[in-house]
């Protein structure tokens, strides 16, 4: 039989991480800043303005780890390895 092509193409980053469950499609490493940001915005969810240094440095965690995938995806798409999501 011809092997199957379902998933030519498809990440190949693992869907489960070193601690053996499953990973989420939403898997971030910025989950320190994230988790402090919710935290401030449930201690002050009237004055917003308060957690903009939170939202700032999650934002700056976010683009810096877009680029380091855009670098990875580059690097093993020239070498023919696929892509990394």
């Amino acid at each position: 039989p011809e092997p199957d092509q379902h998933n030519e193409g498809q990440p190949l980053r693992r869907q489960i991480d070193e601690r053996g469950q499953q990973r989420s499609k939403f898997f971030t490493d910025c989950k320190t800043e994230h988790s402090a940001s919710l935290r401030c915005i449930q201690d002050n969810y009237q004055e917003k303005e308060v957690c903009q240094p939170f939202f700032d440095a999650y934002r700056k965690c976010r683009k810096l780890e877009h680029q380091r995938r855009l670098e990875e995806n580059a690097r093993k798409s020239g070498a023919g390895e696929g892509c990394v999501i």
